[in-house]
This record gives structure tokens, sequence and C-alpha cells, in this order.
């Protein structure tokens, strides 16, 4: 049989993983929302968006967006250019937002073992980021059909974040688990990877999008609301990640099916001083030891 060369293109867009570039938005302080946005499509499409963002900086290394793009004139036509690029190229997004203040109230509201407040990790826990970037990926994947896709999902983040570290091994646990608890995996792509958004248009795009997001979340507006005119629909799916999203996790995190599946990942992987550990600590009660363990020897959460 021959195969058309059509077919074989849409053969290889079925198999080959879409991108999703993204970026998050917060005031720096921690008084209101933090966003984490992004937009996703095929590779070709994003060398044709580059291609037309490069020409529209004129020179410029990169584009830069503040909230004088809300009220400037000259700001707001300046974004509004580049975001008729993103209308030209580009229509699927996700988008997950996030309370700082609830989240720290909830996070201030549950009662830890001892062995865990005293960890110097436990401070990671006041930071929604940690979550956000679990939830953001969970929500690609969960949600993806929505918007028609199909095929698995390449993360890239903005390299600026703290947590690259961190989030490159909740990814390998999380498809571990997936792997282990017999669900499907056929939506994971390559571990996220973190790039230079000055030298990277789609994560100055993804920048663009969460700062309006968090505008107008701030501001009581509609979250997709634009500061310019529309000219053609998008397809942006947006959630909160909340208390019952966290509090999941972390049952999740310190349930004894889940403890199981990370000692045998960690095992596996001969994560430092395991075998030392687990003589030290196995005298102590398992919801001690199995938090502690992890806690000493990986980043938080995991699972």
């Amino acid at each position: 049989m021959v195969v058309s060369d059509s077919h074989k293109q849409v053969r290889r867009r079925l198999i080959v993983a879409l991108q999703c570039f993204v970026d998050e938005s917060s005031d720096g302080y921690g008084n209101h929302t933090v966003v984490m946005a992004g937009y996703v499509a095929e590779q070709e499409v994003w060398e044709k968006f580059n291609a037309d963002w490069q020409a529209a900086l004129g020179g410029q290394p990169y584009a830069v967006f503040n909230n004088k793009i809300f009220r400037g004139k000259t700001a707001t036509a300046y974004a509004e250019k580049f975001y008729r690029i993103i209308e030209k190229h580009l229509e699927k997004a996700f988008c997950v937002t996030c309370s700082v203040p609830e989240y720290r109230a909830l996070m201030a509201s549950c009662r830890f073992p001892k062995s865990l407040t005293e960890a110097p990790r436990y401070v990671l826990l006041n930071d929604p980021n940690l979550f956000l970037y679990r939830a953001f990926i969970e929500f690609c994947y969960d949600e993806r059909k929505k918007l028609d896709i199909t095929e698995p999902v390449d993360f890239i983040f903005d390299e600026t974040n703290k947590y690259e570290g961190i989030v490159t091994k909740i990814y390998d646990y999380l498809y571990h688990s997936a792997t282990v608890l017999g669900m499907d995996v056929t939506a994971f792509g390559k571990k996220p990877v973190f790039e230079d958004d000055e030298k990277t248009p789609a994560l100055q795009a993804a920048d663009l999008l969460a700062r309006i997001v968090r505008h107008n979340l701030v501001n009581g507006k509609e979250i997709t609301e634009m500061p310019w005119e529309k000219l053609k629909p998008m397809k942006h799916l947006t959630t909160e990640m909340g208390e019952k999203y966290v509090l999941q996790v972390l049952e999740t995190s310190f349930s004894e099916e889940n403890s199981k599946i990370y000692e045998e990942y960690a095992k596996a992987r001969h994560y430092r001083l395991y075998d030392l550990l687990n003589r030290l600590l196995k005298c102590l009660p398992a919801f001690i030891r199995v938090p502690l363990f992890r806690i000493l020897n990986k980043p938080l959460l995991l699972g």
C-alpha cells in the first residue's frame, strides 16, 4: 500500500508531542494571586510563530511586558502588536490560578508531624509554586481532550524559577506512580525542560497571557478579557488550584499506597543514604518514618 505524503504528515502529528510553553505571573509579595499559563501547539507552528515574533521585535532582544499595558496607550499598543501574532498562530492555552493568601492560610491550618515542620525544606510549603507546577501538568493532561489534544505534551518552563530540579523529579515520579497504578500514560511527553524567556518568544507569549489573567483576577474582570478587541476566539482552559486540590495532594502523598510506591521508586534509583536511613528510622512509626525519609533524601511531595 502506498501512503501519501498527507497521510504521513497526519500520522507524524499524531505521534509527535505538542509543546506547551509556560510562564507564571505574581506580584512578588504574595498579596493576591499567582497565575501559571501557557500556549500549546505543534513544533512547526511554533517555528512560524517565532519567525513573526522576532520580526515584530524590530531589533529588540526580547519583548518586555508590564502593568502599563493596562493603562498606557503606548504600552497597550506595544503588547497588542505581539498579541496579534499569538492570535495568528495559536488558539489553545491552559491556565492555573491560586490565591496566595488563601493557600498560606490553608498550610498554616494543617497539622503536620513535628518531624516534618522541623525539616529544612518545610519552608517550601509556604510557596504555592511547589504545588502549582504539579497542578498545571495534571490539569493539562486531565483536560487536554477538551481542546481536542490527543498527542503527548512536552512542557517548557521559564528557567528563572528555583524549582527546576524539583519539577523534573515530580514529573518523573508522577509517571512512575501512574505506571504502577495502571493509569494511562500516553499523554506524558518528555521530562520538562527550562529555557531562558529572553531567548524564547513562546515563553514571552506565556508571560503576556499570565500577566493579563492575573490583572483580570485582581481587578474583578472576566478572566479571558483582553485590553484590546479580540479578532478571533481562543480556546483557553482555566482552573483554580484551591483548597480541595491541595488537600487531595497532601492526602495522596502521605497515603499508605503512595508510601509503598515511593519507597520502591527510591530503592530502584539508589537514592543516597536510603539503606542507612532505613536502618536508622525503621524503629519509628510509619507516619513519621516515611515523610522524614522523603524530606531528607528528595524534594517533598513527589507523589
